[in-house]
C-alpha cells in the first residue's frame, strides 16, 4: 500500500470518527431537551434533602419495590453518598436541569479524549447512558478515566455502591428489591459498566505491564540472517495504545 493511499484511509477514518462524535452528541443534546420538555416531578430542590442520609428521602421506602427513579429534575436510588454529594454540587444543588449538566460533561470528556481510541466508544457509551441510564452517567466517566490513572478504578464503585450507608438497608434493597439487582433489564448495564472496570484495569498502570517486543524484518538486516542471528527487535511502550 503506497503512502498516499495510507494517508487517504486516514482522512477517511478521521472523517468518520469526526461524524460518529458529533452525531452522538447531536442525538444526546435533542434527547435531552426532549426529556426536560416534559415535567417529571418532583423537582430536587423541593425536598427537604439531608445530605448525610439523602437515601431517607430519596429511597424512603425500603422494604418497597421501588426508590425515586432518575430524571432531569431528580436523582433517587440505593447509590453512594458521593454520588448524591456530586449530583447536588453539579447542579447547585437541583437549580440546573440534572441531564443537561450531566450532558455538558459528556462535551468535554468527548474533548479530551477525541485524539484516543476511546473517543468512540466514550461517544457511543455516553448516549446510551445518558438517555436511559443516567444514574450511571458519572460511574462511567469514572470508568474511562481509569484506562489513564488508577484512581478511575476506585473512585467508580465508591460512587455506584451505596458507601456511607451504615445502617446496610441499601444493600438489603439491592439484593431483595426486585426492581435493583432482581430486575433482568437492570444487568445489561451492571455487564457493561463491569466490562469497562475490567478493561480499563488491565490498561491502566495499576496492571502488571508486559513489555511488547516487536522484530525488525530480516530482509532489511541480512548480515544478522546470514549469521544466523536474531533480527534486532525493540520493546513498544503498551500505554500508547490509548
Amino acid at each position: 500500500m503506497s503512502l498516499l493511499q495510507r494517508t487517504e484511509i486516514k482522512e477517511l477514518l478521521s472523517i468518520a470518527k469526526l461524524g460518529i462524535v458529533s452525531a452522538c452528541l447531536i442525538l444526546s443534546f435533542v434527547g435531552v431537551m426532549g426529556q426536560i420538555s416534559h415535567p417529571d416531578p418532583p423537582h430536587y430542590y423541593e425536598k427537604q434533602t439531608n445530605l448525610l442520609d439523602p437515601w431517607n428521602t430519596w429511597c424512603p421506602y425500603y422494604n418497597s419495590t421501588r426508590c425515586y427513579g432518575t430524571n432531569w429534575a431528580h436523582w433517587g436510588g440505593p447509590y453512594s453518598i458521593f454520588w448524591y454529594w456530586a449530583n447536588a454540587g453539579l447542579t447547585l444543588n437541583g437549580l440546573l436541569p440534572y441531564t443537561l449538566v450531566l450532558f455538558f460533561g459528556n462535551v468535554v470528556g468527548q474533548v479530551l479524549l477525541y485524539r484516543s481510541k476511546l473517543a468512540i466508544p466514550f461517544g457511543i457509551s455516553s448516549l446510551i447512558t445518558i438517555l436511559a441510564y443516567p444514574q450511571n452517567m458519572i460511574v462511567s466517566w469514572f470508568l474511562f478515566l481509569g484506562f489513564y490513572d488508577r484512581w478511575g478504578l476506585a473512585l467508580a464503585p465508591a460512587f455506584k455502591f451505596p458507601v456511607g450507608d451504615l445502617s446496610g438497608r441499601m444493600i438489603t434493597f439491592i439484593l431483595t428489591s426486585p426492581s435493583s439487582a432482581g430486575e433482568p433489564d437492570n444487568w445489561p448495564v451492571y455487564l457493561w459498566l463491569g466490562f469497562l472496570w475490567v478493561l480499563a484495569f488491565r490498561s491502566s498502570k495499576i496492571s502488571p505491564k508486559i513489555p511488547q517486543q516487536e522484530t525488525k524484518p530480516c530482509e532489511t538486516n541480512p548480515v544478522a540472517d546470514k549469521q544466523g542471528e536474531d533480527c534486532w527487535v525493540y520493546e513498544r511502550d503498551p500505554e500508547s495504545d490509548w
